[in-house]
């Protein structure tokens, strides 16, 4: 029958919502999801040229604002997003039921919106923060272990180096319903959360846009300036005019497009169609004892050399700058 195969990332406590076969994995179009998830996003370049370039304006009409414009908060409001996916399944499940839409516990990103919404002047400053806190959704798993577990891993079998001591310690206290020691697979299956992005403000982001009067009144042109910044298309993050590269962190290895690409038109940024990033990292992350893979390959790729090891996928100038190339 051949093992299920799950893809995780232990450190965040997360796993992919699709398991199965790994020859089915691996050409069925799943793994294509790896893409998304370790994908740098590009800060667009023109959109905000457009907008100071248009002549018609934003409501001025501005209610009284308690809070003040904070200063650095488009710097913060990245690393502040990704520290809170971090954080265990059970806060976060706690944190869902809990919450109460009070003025005083809204995210600050509708307090954001509400003072970027009332003049042009406001806006240049919102937009940027806004844009900054929905790249903080993208490549979620940019710079984090990942492997492919196996369904026939032995308990106490775990990539080297992937975990610490410390890690490999606390796994090994735990058993299942029949007393036995818990392997990779059991644990993401049992305790991990599937990854499927935290949209639940972009929501609130957007509901709160519609309701607002300032919308009501702006030209159709400005409408649809400010609905591109608050549900924009992940999509004008990744430019496909520019070449991009998938970096092994780990061992500061990298792969580029043109090499693994069946022919140059079928790549568009860092999707490649048929044979892409997401296939190369699969193959080489596969960690498993039993050596089932379900295709007819005499390798070891169940022991795979680049199991729990850390990745993104970024442009080929955004290497260059912090490689100083």
């Amino acid at each position: 029958m051949g093992q299920t195969w799950v893809i995780t990332a232990p450190r965040a406590n997360e796993v992919l919502n699709f398991g199965g076969k790994l020859g089915e994995i691996l050409f069925d179009g799943s793994a294509e999801s790896l893409v998304e998830l370790l994908a740098v996003p590009v800060r667009p370049d023109d959109s905000m040229q457009k907008m100071e370039q248009n002549e018609a304006r934003l409501c001025t009409d501005a209610r009284p604002m308690k809070r003040k414009v904070e200063d650095d908060v488009s710097e913060q409001s990245t690393q502040r997003w990704k520290n809170r996916r971090m954080q265990s399944c059970e806060d976060k499940r706690e944190a869902e039921v809990t919450a109460k839409p009070l003025l005083l516990n809204l995210p600050t990103e509708l307090h954001n919106l509400n003072l970027s919404l009332t003049n042009r002047y406001f806006w240049s400053i919102g937009r940027k923060h806004i844009q900054t806190y929905f790249m903080s959704f993208l490549g979620p798993w940019a710079g984090e272990n990942i492997v492919c577990v196996g369904q026939y891993i032995e308990a106490g079998d775990y990539p080297p180096d992937m975990l610490t001591k410390n890690e490999e310690y606390e796994l090994s206290q735990h058993q299942d319903e029949n007393g036995r020691l818990m392997t990779l697979f059991d644990f993401t299956r049992e305790y991990y959360e599937e990854i499927k992005g935290n949209v639940s403000i972009l929501i609130t982001l957007l509901g709160q846009l519609l309701d607002s009067e300032q919308y009501s009144r702006m030209s159709g042109f400005d409408r649809s300036q400010v609905m591109d910044t608050i549900w924009p298309k992940a999509s004008k993050f990744y430019p496909s005019d520019q070449p991009w590269i998938l970096r092994n962190l780990t061992i500061k290895e990298f792969v580029r497009s043109e090499p693994i690409a069946l022919r140059p038109e079928y790549i568009h940024g860092p999707n490649i169609d048929f044979l892409g990033f997401s296939e190369v990292v699969l193959l080489r992350i596969c960690w498993s004892t039993g050596s089932s893979i379900s295709m007819e390959y005499d390798g070891n790729i169940h022991r795979g050399v680049w199991a729990g090891h850390c990745f993104d996928i970024t442009t080929l100038g955004k290497a260059h700058r912090e490689y100083g190339g």
